[in-house]
C-alpha cells in the first residue's frame, strides 16, 4: 500500500471490529460451508474430460473394397443371411470417430442409402468398413 492509500482509510484504522448483536459469530467450518457451492469453472472438468477422450481417423475404402462390400451385401440380401457389420460412427462433438460392430440380418437398402436389419437398424452403406456373412 502506498502512503496515499494509507490516507485514504486513515480514519478507520482505529475504529473497532464491528461485532453483530443479532446474530452469533460463526465457527470456521461454518464460515468456509458458505463457500463451497462457488465453482468459478463451472463445467471445467466436463471440458478436460471430453478434450481427453479419443476418436479415431475414419478409413477410406478402396473401389475393389467397396464392389466385395456391394457383392456380399446382395448375396446376404437374396440368402436371407446373418451379417457381421464393422462401421464407422462419426463423433458428435468432436473430429473423427469409432468404429463399431453390429451382427444382424439386413432385409433391405432404402432410398436413404442404409442397410435396415430385421431388428429395425440402420447403417448408412457408405459407413460400412467390413462385412461378412456369419
Amino acid at each position: 500500500m502506498s502512503d496515499t492509500d494509507v490516507d485514504k482509510y486513515k480514519d478507520m484504522l482505529d475504529m473497532p471490529h464491528h461485532v453483530s448483536t443479532r446474530h452469533a459469530p460463526l465457527s470456521m467450518e461454518q464460515r468456509a460451508a458458505q463457500f463451497l457451492p462457488f465453482q468459478p469453472l463451472t463445467g471445467y472438468e466436463d471440458v478436460i474430460r471430453e478434450a481427453g477422450r479419443l476418436t479415431e481417423s475414419d478409413v477410406s475404402l478402396t473401389e475393389d473394397e467397396k464392389d466385395s462390400l456391394d457383392f456380399t451385401l446382395d448375396t446376404a440380401l437374396e440368402n436371407g443371411a446373418c451379417v457381421h457389420v464393422r462401421f464407422f460412427e462419426p463423433d458428435s462433438k468432436k473430429e473423427g470417430g469409432a468404429m463399431r460392430d453390429f451382427e444382424g440380418v439386413p432385409v433391405r437398402v432404402d432410398d436413404a442409402g442404409n442397410i435396415v436389419f430385421s431388428d429395425g437398424t440402420k447403417i448408412p452403406v457408405s459407413a460400412v468398413r467390413a462385412l461378412e456373412e456369419v
